[in-house]
Order: C-alpha cells, then sequence, then structure tokens
C-alpha cells in the first residue's frame, strides 16, 4: 500500500492483530533520507 508522508509517496504495510490496525510501517526512501537508514522499515 502507498503511504504520503511529508509530500513523498512511500511503500507502506498495514499490520493488523485479530482484525484490527495495530501499526503502519513505512519503508524509508533513499531520495528523502541517509543512505544508511534507506530501504529500512519504520
Amino acid at each position: 500500500m502507498r503511504v504520503l508522508i511529508d509530500g513523498h509517496d512511500s511503500e507502506g504495510k498495514l499490520v493488523l492483530a485479530n482484525t484490527q490496525l495495530a501499526a503502519v510501517l513505512v519503508r524509508l526512501g533513499s531520495e528523502t533520507h541517509a543512505p544508511e537508514h534507506a530501504g529500512q522499515w519504520t
């Protein structure tokens, strides 16, 4: 699922627990984050 953060479209995942939304994870992009953080999930 695409997630819009600070005007940037990023890859995201919804985390469900017992059919309820528990978290939204977003993969950090290389164009907006330091190279050592790019590709990590937050």
